[in-house]
């Protein structure tokens, strides 16, 4: 039977984010760069190749085909760079979620109104990452492909899952900071 959560348990959960399952990815932002950024390279080519003509135009006319040829060159170089910078800035922001057992999802999705439900877990599907528990006597399939800071779940033991029944759900790791989850009342 589900309870609903004090502050000071919603409080101990954002605060021990490594004892909470869920998914992320929803709060997760992408590309932290914005797009118009990837312009800034190119464009400082163009404008740079242009000044290199102004400044330097003897030079330009008396080697037309290096020039055409280094300017291509660099401006694919710095186009060709660009997919690089973003991946490795996006994957700095999975490394510093990730360290900190994804803290700032939690607190952005995690409601102010929550509900605890202990149930029995009836099977799990390590490989798959997939069980059930068992609810009201019926056997309630689950799944955590997505899930992060994921813990071993055994079957015949007490899981506490928190939801908000609408689009939030996490699993508890049983520990003594959230035995008080555990608890059934």
């Amino acid at each position: 039977m589900p309870r609903s959560l004090t502050q000071e348990e919603i409080d101990t959960l954002l605060n021990n984010p490594e004892l909470v399952m869920f998914d992320p990815y929803s709060a997760m932002k992408l590309h932290v760069v914005p797009g118009l950024f990837a312009l800034i390279p190119p464009t400082t080519v163009l404008v740079a190749g242009a000044c290199f003509v102004l400044f330097f135009s003897e030079e330009a006319n008396k080697h037309p085909t290096l020039y055409s040829v280094i300017f291509v060159v660099l401006i694919l170089i710095t186009v060709g760079i660009l997919p690089l910078c973003y991946m490795m800035l996006d994957d700095r922001a999975f490394k510093k979620a990730r360290a900190e057992h994804y803290k700032e999802q939690l607190n952005k999705l995690m409601p102010k109104e929550l509900s605890c439900e202990v149930t029995k877990v009836d099977y799990v599907v390590v490989e798959k990452a997939e069980g059930a528990f068992i609810r009201d006597g019926e056997s309630v399939p689950f799944g955590y492909v997505t899930y992060v800071n994921v813990f071993e779940i055994t079957p015949g033991s007490d899981l506490a899952i928190v939801s908000d029944n609408n689009s939030f759900y996490a699993f508890i790791k049983r520990d003594p900071r959230t035995e008080s989850l555990y608890t059934k009342v």
